[in-house]
């Protein structure tokens, strides 16, 4: 199996979520994570990094989605 792996990152003060790159390796993964740590935008969040490794060739939504109405409340 092959696999690719994805690093994002997400910024728990303004809730703002940045797609970094996809990489072929674990390694490649990490090593873009430890640099990216140091840069402006990222270095106040560094726990904020996550890496997902998807296997190719492989559908992940096989079933499908459906979305859920969600009623307001009146004030």
């Amino acid at each position: 199996m092959r696999y690719v792996y994805v690093v994002h990152h997400f910024n728990k003060y303004n809730a703002d979520i940045k797609s970094i790159g996809e990489f072929s390796s674990p390694a490649e993964a990490k090593a873009v994570v430890t640099k990216y740590k140091n840069f402006k935008g990222f270095k106040d969040t560094p726990d904020g990094f996550y890496v997902d490794a998807y296997e190719l060739d492989k559908m992940y939504w096989s079933e499908g989605y459906y979305s859920v109405k969600v009623k307001s409340k009146q004030g």
